[in-house]
């Protein structure tokens, strides 16, 4: 296969796709590719695949344990053999954002990530927002305004809120309509029903930050921008600076063009 030898960090119980690029498309009556892995803390979708004549890819999933350590899986074909380092960590997963919109008239949109291996009631949870600064020095303008009824999000899977007016491509993927999502320059949280934060972007400051908050490096990306958490985040980070980050490697957040809706619906995603 093409793919390189690397390494991935996963959290417990988390599933992982992982596709097996072959250097050229397989021959009349395909070509195999085996997996298999070394210390018996991950489990395999299956020992081989056969990629049909003409393809290019082999798809199989990694589903971590409950134990925490390296595990090494290998694939084989009759080119050769790369490994994929395995970096089970034992971070607690939390609900969080994986993914921020601000773009063109109300096409705004939050998505809300489970990564933990159960559904999770969405009761136990609320969403806080300040507008345009807060009015007091880390407080919420709007604290916990509470989900539907009823709301869950299942393992694995995510909640998305959106402006009641937004595009047809977002409503599609949207679980419940809010109108005050941010328009760039309006915090907004991720809390328990206690009020203590889980995940956010933007901060509780008092001061007007202008058009929006840096993230990765890019000036004000919080406003004509969509953010996308990397693959690799497993929980909240209620420390704004820390999930904004200062430059793309230290960063948690991806920022793509204003529109770009792409990735709406589902996460984690392989990022350019």
């Amino acid at each position: 296969p093409a793919l390189d030898s690397a390494t991935v960090s996963l959290a417990l119980a988390q599933s992982f796709e992982v596709r097996v690029n072959l250097s050229e498309p397989a021959p009349v009556g395909g070509t195999i590719v085996e997996a298999a892995s070394a210390g018996g803390l991950v489990e395999l979708s299956s020992g081989s695949e056969t990629v049909p004549a003409w393809q290019s890819d082999a798809v199989f999933t990694i589903q971590v344990g409950s134990v925490a350590g390296e595990e090494l899986v290998t694939f084989t074909t009759e080119g050769g053999s790369v490994v994929l380092t395995v970096n089970i960590l034992s971070v607690v997963p939390t609900l969080f954002i994986s993914e921020y919109s601000e773009g063109s008239s109300n096409n705004k949109y939050l998505e809300i990530y489970n990564p933990t291996g159960a559904s999770v009631d969405l009761n136990e949870y609320r969403f806080s927002m300040c507008n345009n600064g807060c009015d007091v020095e880390g407080q919420f303008d709007y604290p916990n305004s509470t989900f539907d009824a009823g709301a869950t999000i299942a393992a694995g899977d995510v909640y998305v809120l959106c402006h009641p007016s937004a595009s047809s491509t977002i409503a599609a993927q949207c679980d419940e309509t809010y109108s005050f999502l941010s328009n760039g320059n309006d915090a907004f949280a991720l809390t328990t029903a206690s009020g203590d934060i889980i995940d956010m972007v933007g901060t509780t400051e008092a001061t007007d930050v202008g058009d929006g908050w840096s993230v990765a490096g890019v000036s004000g990306a919080t406003k004509d921008h969509t953010l996308i958490r990397k693959p690799e985040i497993q929980r909240g980070e209620p420390q704004w600076s820390i999930s904004a980050g200062s430059n793309e490697a230290d960063s948690q957040w991806v920022v793509l063009n204003k529109d770009e809706w792409s990735y709406l619906g589902s996460h984690p995603h392989d990022l350019p």
